[in-house]
Order: structure tokens, then sequence, then C-alpha cells
């Protein structure tokens, strides 16, 4: 069988035609011209004639040849004997481009006492050992997706000691990514065998399962010719190389969680602790150690069943605002993945969080549009409690810079100019929180026009009419596990028994809630009256009622207080540049103005310098690293010291499970797909290390076809042309005696 090895140069045939179009072009070009000379072509003989005729016909027929045979050659024909091959064994498709993908990430580093990844570097080294001079060898690895990839080599000693050179990280897992990545570097490789051989631990995290779309492009791609013979460049081999996975017990720090959204100084916090025990071994003890900014503060022994999740609180102050950095760590465990016993979490405190309250109707002290809410928020109205507060009113939103506030609330505002609109929206988008609450005031058909816009701007949900119920309504359902609402979790379900709602608006959340738009409390005829919806990198909340005394009595309710509070908290948490990552993430660090020019250094968890390079983020100047591969807690500091940010890398928790892949997962994602499937050294050699099936490419042989019909073409313009003067001399003599 002849397979086309580079169909890229396929336009490179209609090259066969340009001696025939320029033969025509040059015959249009002729013009009769009757001569003296003309005497001896009319005395030709008919056959020299004839002979003539064939001879620029054989010339044209030979140059096309020509161009045929190299333009054929360009595409790298090859031939394939066929062969019965022997039963279970693989047969090649003569020289072998062999993409090895090896899947490095965290759950690779499994196992007691030898980790998953020694053995998947031992069967990757067995494969290598079935391939002979002249096959070419890539190595993409989990860790490097997204980066450059090398080139091929033909080196199997330079490949095998890349092998051996690979350590697990901490990145997650994700073999879609990998088979891409491999699909594209096929383009890389020159010989006709073709064979991605993906090398993993066995595991299901990382598969993707569900993502039936993401496999069923894949597929596609490695079936993109059915009829083509497995192992060559339209249909390549998919090798899988993994150990035999076992079911392995494994305890891990899933979570760190606080009470609250925006902590506090001087104010003592919750600390909650999840601890989950995969697998069906007995029963652990271990010691749970809590540290703050490297520093023991707490310890316990805890006792985990298997299969069960533990929680763990701890209360602590933090008596300085700024940056710090909570870990919690398992000691004694003995369990499979070691990389999962610590998790850290970089939280800010906050001495005074600075929110700008934009009123409707003006006033001081409990009048206005945000009376009620200014006296929840700074009871002292002094501005010396956790929340600092500038009240200004529409008019005046010309001259105040967003970027001094982390939070903004909206009360009964009619309108806003689209200069106003624009920057209130960039506000959203760069991580600020708005609160905005309607009122008699507010425009509907404006405020759906410029603030909602379809879903696109940053109000959360378009309004609907305003409804006046008969009977007040009752708020009757909050959202459970929100930071906004946590001050309502311990409280009996009749909380808002007090408050009573006698107008709002009706939203229009068609395709958005429980998607994009979140209702975090629910009147008793269902409506929503407070929703949220995430905008860039921050958050917008909307309060379908008023924020005073006109639509509800809300104000005078005791729920009120926290929930203003426990909203605006929430709205002013968010950090930014985001300092909890994961591995393949890049530590951003923004500078103040007065810290722009001075040094900033960067340590890794091991207390090793990072570099980071001058850039920008969201327009700020800003400092960049490159792509973190070790999870832990990284610090970077002025040259003095005092000034220091902590950030927390820590790996995906689905790594934890350690779920072994099965069969059933196999035909859910490689479906139809001609897998081979080897989990022992002994049996890649039996499968792959035989004599590759014969192949030829046939370019060599076009090429010296090519030179030879040169040759052809050089003899015959060489003969007619002596002909041609030979006619002419024989008939010289004749017309000279006629004379």
């Amino acid at each position: 069988m002849i397979e086309l090895l580079n169909l890229s140069m396929l336009g490179g045939l209609a090259a066969i035609s340009a001696p025939v179009i320029i033969h025509f072009m040059h015959r249009r070009r002729i013009k009769p011209v009757t001569w003296a000379a003309m005497q001896f072509l009319r005395a030709m003989p008919a056959k020299s004639r004839r002979r003539l005729f064939l001879d620029e016909w054989l010339l044209l027929l030979i140059r096309s040849l020509i161009l045929a045979c190299i333009a054929i050659a360009l595409l790298r024909p090859a031939y394939f004997a066929s062969s019965a091959g022997n039963a279970g064994r693989v047969e090649r498709q003569g020289r072998t481009g062999a993409v090895l993908l090896v899947d490095d990430s965290v759950s690779t580093s499994s196992g007691r006492g030898r980790s998953a990844i020694e053995s998947m570097k031992q069967l990757a080294t067995s494969y290598l050992d079935t391939l002979s001079t002249g096959d070419e060898v890539s190595l993409i690895r989990t860790s490097q997706l997204g980066k450059a990839t090398a080139d091929p080599i033909f080196d199997l000693e330079a490949a095998r000691r890349s092998v051996e050179a690979i350590e697990s990280t901490e990145v997650e897992s994700d073999v879609p990514g990998l088979l891409s990545a491999g699909l594209d570097q096929m383009a890389r490789h020159v010989n006709p065998g073709i064979e991605l051989v993906l090398i993993h631990d066995g595991r299901k995290e990382g598969w993707k399962v569900d993502d039936e779309q993401q496999w069923k492009s894949l597929r596609a791609e490695i079936e993109s010719d059915p009829e083509a013979p497995i192992g060559t460049r339209r249909r390549p081999r998919v090798v899988m190389l993994s150990p035999e996975p076992r079911p392995e017990a494994n305890i891990a720090v899933s979570r760190i969680r606080l009470d609250r959204a925006l902590i506090p100084e001087d104010l003592p916090i919750e600390i909650d602790v999840s601890l989950v025990h995969y697998g069906e071994s007995d029963p652990e003890e271990a010691l749970l150690r809590l540290f703050v900014d490297g520093r023991s503060v707490e310890e316990r022994p805890v006792t985990i069943e298997a299969g069960e999740t533990s929680r763990e609180t701890f209360t602590y102050t933090f008596e300085e605002a700024g940056s710090h950095v909570i870990e919690a760590v398992i000691e004694g465990a003995r369990d499979s993945l070691a990389a999962d016993d610590r998790r850290a979490l970089s939280v800010e405190v906050t001495k005074s969080l600075p929110v700008l309250l934009v009123e409707g109707a003006t006033g001081k002290g409990f009048e206005g549009s945000l009376g009620y809410v200014a006296a929840s928020l700074d009871p002292g109205g002094d501005g010396r409690g956790l929340f600092r507060l500038d009240r200004t009113t529409i008019g005046r939103l010309d001259d105040v810079d967003f970027r001094d506030f982390r939070v903004m609330i909206l009360g009964d505002v009619p309108a806003l100019d689209a200069s106003t609109v624009a920057k209130l929206e960039r506000f959203v988008m760069m991580g600020g929180g708005v609160l905005v609450g309607l009122g008699p005031a507010t425009q509907p058909l404006l405020a759906n026009r410029d603030w909602a816009r379809g879903s696109e701007g940053f109000l959360p949900a378009t309004l609907g009419r305003r409804r006046v119920p008969p009977g007040s309504l009752l708020p009757a359902e909050a959202r459970v596990g929100h930071y906004g609402m946590q001050a309502f979790e311990d409280q009996a379900t009749n909380v808002w028994s007090e408050a009573k709602i006698d107008a709002y608006y009706r939203l229009d959340t068609t395709g958005l809630l429980g998607s994009e738009v979140v209702s975090l409390l629910s009147l008793t005829n269902g409506d929503p009256v407070i929703v949220e919806r995430a905008r860039g990198r921050g958050r917008v909340i909307l309060v379908t009622t008023t924020l005073d005394a006109k639509w509800s009595d809300l104000p005078f309710v005791s729920a009120f207080v926290p929930l203003i509070r426990g909203l605006t908290a929430y709205l002013g948490s968010v950090v930014l540049p985001p300092r909890n990552m994961r591995p393949g993430d890049r530590i951003t660090y923004c500078p103040s103005d007065l810290e722009s020019r001075e040094v900033v250094l960067c340590e890794d968890p091991k207390g090793n310098p990072i570099v980071l390079e001058q850039g920008y983020w969201e327009d700020y100047p800003a400092r960049i690293s490159e792509p973190l591969a070790s999870a832990g807690i990284y610090r970077v500091r002025d040259a003095s010291g005092k000034n220091r940010v902590y950030y927390a890398v820590n790996p995906r928790r689905n790594e934890s499970r350690l779920t072994v892949l099965s069969n059933e997962d196999l035909r859910k994602t490689l479906a139809n797909v001609p897998l081979v499937s080897l989990q022992q050294s002994d049996e890649v050699i039996d499968v792959l290390g035989q004599t590759k099936r014969p192949s030829r490419e046939l370019w060599p042989l076009l090429l010296m076809l090519a030179v030879g019909l040169l040759f052809v073409e050089s003899l015959m313009t060489s003969r007619q042309s002596r002909r041609e003067l030979r006619a002419s001399a024989s008939q010289t003599p004749e017309s000279g005696g006629a004379a």
C-alpha cells in the first residue's frame, strides 16, 4: 500500500500543467510572416514535418513528467508491504515517530515504597528499548503544557536520560490536554510511523471523563482516516503505558475556611480545617498542626474514619493588619500521597474597608437613601470601625476616584450618565464590589438600558415591573453557606418573620438564575429579593426593594445590621491580584507608587530566590514570576523586609482521590480508537519489540527518474537541433542551382 506522508504539498501537482500552458501561449503569439527562406520549409518532405511534430509533443510530455516526479516526490510517497504479522504483536509502519506523553501530575507521587512515577519511568524506558536507530522521539509532560515543545530527537540514549530525569510535580493532571499536545507535535516528525504513547499512573483524575465534547473532538482527530493503516500519520497508534493501579488509602487536608470573608484585626475568628480519609483502610490517627505566618499556634491529635470527612475548628486573633498565611499540616498519617498532607491559605487582615455610599436622596444620620445603611456600617459615625464611609450623590461622582474604594453602595439612584456607568463597570471588572438598592426613584427603562444591557452590564438581572402585593410579603429562604449570609446560619428559620416587604421589583432571570445569578434571599412567594452575580473579577449584589423604610421595614428588624455588614464585607473581601493559586499560575505583585522603584524579593517554599520580571497587570505596573511548579508558601517582600505579601499555592483537591481508571471510563473516552494498553515491562517488550513492517519511501526513486528524464530531454533537444541544421543545409544548394 502506498501512502502520501506530506499532503501539505499536494498543490504542487498543479506545476505539471506549466509546460502545456507555456506551449499554447507561445503558439498564440506566433504570427505568420512570409520571408525568402520559407521556400525551404515548404520543400521539406511531409515525413520530416511529421517527425518534427512528434518530437515537439514528446518533449512536452517529458517536461511535464519531470515536474510531476518532483511534485510527487515532495509529497513523500511511502510503500508499506503487507504482512501477516504475529498474534498479539504490534506491526509498526517502518521507521517510527514516537510522541511520549508523560503525566507528571501530583497523583503520580503516590504509593508506599515505590511511587507511581518510578514505575511509569520503567515502562517508558522499556518502550524506548523497542525502538531502533532512525526512530525519533518527542517528550511532552503535563507540567509543560502551554509551553513551547522541543523538536523530535533521533538520539535514543538522550531520550532515555530525559525520561530518567522526570520527577512528579504538583500540577493538575490533564490527559485530554496531553493527547491534544501530542497530536500537534506529530506535524514536527518526519518518519512515516506515528505512535502517541500515553504514560500515566492509572488514576481517573485528569481524564475529564464527563467532557464528552472534548473527547469527541480528540477521537475525530486521532481517527481522521479510519481506512488508513494503524500507526501512520493519518491514523496514529495510541499506546497506553500505566502500572497496574491499586486502591490506595489517603488522608488529605481538603480545605481551610474562615468564618467570615473580611478579616478584621484584633477580633477572634474561627478557622475550619477539613480533613478527608479516602480509601477503605482502618481509621488513621494523626497529628494536625496549625501554623500562622510560619509559626505553630496549635496542634491536636485527630482520628479519621475511612471514607469520612472530619472538621477541626481553631480560634485565632490577628493582631496586625496586612498579608498573613494560614497553613494546616497532617503529621504521622502514613498515607499514600504526601503532597496533600498540607494546605495553605493566604489572607488579608483589614484595618478599615473604604466604602462609598451613593444616595439618590441626600441626608445626614438616618436621613437619606442610605441613612440606615450608614448607621449599620459605622454606628459611631467616626470612621473608627471596620468600615470607613464616604457619602456622596450622583452629581459629585465625576470628582470621585473609584480606585480609592473597595465597595460602592447605590441607594435609590434614578440614573447614571454614560461615563459614570463605564467607570462603575471597570470598577467591578477590576475586583470591586457593588451593592445596589432600588426604590421609588429608580427608572427601570434607563436601568435596563444602561445598567443591565441584556445581562451585559453590571446589574445582575433585567428589572421587570414594580410589584405591590395586596399584603406584605416576608423574606423566607436564605442561601446557606454564603459568606454574605453567614450571620444567619445558626439562627432559627423565623429570623426574617419580623420583616415585611410592601413593594419590590420583579427580576427577569431567564436562563441566568442558578448559573450566573445566585439568589441569596427570596420572598414567601418565591421571588428573589437579594441576588448576586460575579462580573469580571468583582461582584454585584442587587436588593430589589429599598434600603430605607419606604418599601419595607427591613431597617427596623434585628437582621438588618448583620445583613448589611455581611454583604458589604463579602463584597470588599476580594484581594487582587490573587494570592491563592494553583501550580502553573504566576505570582503577580503590584507595588505601590512608593515601592515601584524599590527592589522586590521573592522566595519559594524552600527559601530559594525567584526572579520577578517587570510587567503589567490590568494596566498597572507589576512584578510577575514564571509559572510556579511547586505547591507551598511563597513570600514577596521589599529590600527592608517590612512589607511582605504571602502567596499560597495548593494542588487541586480532586487529585487526592486516587480513583482507579476503569474499563468503562476508557470506553467513554477512547471509544473505537485502536488502543494498545500495557502494564508490565515484559508486556511492552513482547508486544512492541519486534521486526518492523517493511516500508520504503519512494521519493528518492522519483528524483532519480526526474534526473533521467532531464537527460533524455537534453538528448532529444540536441538531436532535434542537429536534424533541423542538416535539413537547412540540404535545401541550400538546390535553391542556389535554381537561381
